[in-house]
């Protein structure tokens, strides 16, 4: 029986511990009659009509600063979120007749709208944000194509065939006078850069307040092929020469060096390269050597020279020429 009975020492934290835990709760009591700040979260939906379009939102949600007793506001302690606002844009009627414009819920509506879901004694001491604006459009606007703001780069010996989008337009939505300033819908600012393979990225447009573009996304689809080294002959003619001079040079046909994507090898055109010296550089006689210049490529051709960088010339005088025989 003895062993049942808790020693002197052991009572003692017992008895001390039973005392404690009514300090506590009657302190838990007397805080939670307390006034209490809490700032709780409120979801915002916006229920719209058929016909309608919102080309800017409103906020996902309000940050709601709330003072009240702590019994009224603790179960926000553990789930500091109220249900959801919901704003229904047919109460704004009124105010939306016009095709596009922008309606804004001023604080005070607000807070008359919060106090329904806060409980009776709860005091709103400020709302983040105070108003709740959006944008809205009943129609106004056009299909406009898509086009990139940004650059695409690859990497080294490596070519951009081509890219395109999909969809390769979109509608967008804005108020008239907008719209007659527009003429493509832009990407936000995209940056490809350091590719080495095909493939397809999603990028989103760029919008702004009273403009919504529909869809919000594109695909961006690039393709990207290797590079190959080839080679073309090609003559070397004068240009600006006067009537009666003739330019001959040695070797009177150069060597092209070119890279093309493998994509476009066979599509080279090689009639499209013309390479040409300038009477202008060799007029004053003084040079034993003139510079051939690459003034003639087809246009999706990359890094190309000429080698030999110098050539050997003559200019021959074909009216005395034409006297002597």
């Amino acid at each position: 029986m003895r062993a049942l009975v808790p020693s002197v020492p052991t009572r003692n934290i017992l008895i001390f511990l039973f005392f404690f835990a009514i300090s506590a709760v009657v302190w838990c009591i007397k805080t939670l009659e307390e006034q209490m700040v809490l700032t709780v979260s409120v979801p915002i939906t916006l229920e719209r009509p058929w016909g309608v379009t919102i080309t800017t939102e409103p906020p996902k949600q309000l940050q709601v600063s709330v003072r009240d007793r702590g019994s009224e506001l603790i179960g926000y302690l553990f789930s500091p979120t109220l249900d959801t606002l919901r704003i229904d844009f047919n109460e704004f009627r009124a105010r939306t007749q016009e095709a596009t414009g922008q309606v804004s819920v001023p604080p005070d509506q607000l807070v008359q709208m919060l106090k329904g879901m806060l409980p009776a004694h709860s005091t709103i001491l400020g709302i983040t944000p105070d108003t709740v604006s959006f944008y809205y459009n009943r129609g106004v606007c056009r299909r406009m194509p898509v086009a990139l703001r940004g650059k695409i780069s690859t990497r080294q010996s490596y070519h951009l065939d081509a890219y395109h989008f999909q969809p390769d337009s979109v509608t967008v939505y804005a108020p008239a006078s907008v719209l007659d300033t527009m003429w493509v819908a832009y990407t936000k600012e995209t940056f490809l850069q350091d590719l080495h393979t095909s493939d397809n990225q999603s990028v989103a447009l760029s919008s702004s307040r009273s403009v919504c573009m529909i869809p919000g996304k594109v695909t961006i689809h690039y393709e990207v092929s290797a590079l190959k080294r080839c080679t073309a002959d090609a003559y070397v003619e004068g240009t600006g020469f006067p009537a009666g001079k003739l330019l001959r040079t040695f070797p009177g046909v150069v060597n092209i060096v070119y890279f093309v994507s493998e994509a476009r090898e066979k599509d080279v055109d090689l009639s499209k390269f013309q390479v040409s010296i300038p009477y202008d550089d060799i007029k004053d006689g003084t040079r034993a050597k003139c510079t051939p210049h690459l003034t003639g490529k087809p246009d999706y051709i990359e890094n190309a020279y000429i080698t030999p960088t110098e050539v050997d010339y003559v200019v021959e005088d074909t009216l005395t020429l034409s006297a002597v025989r």
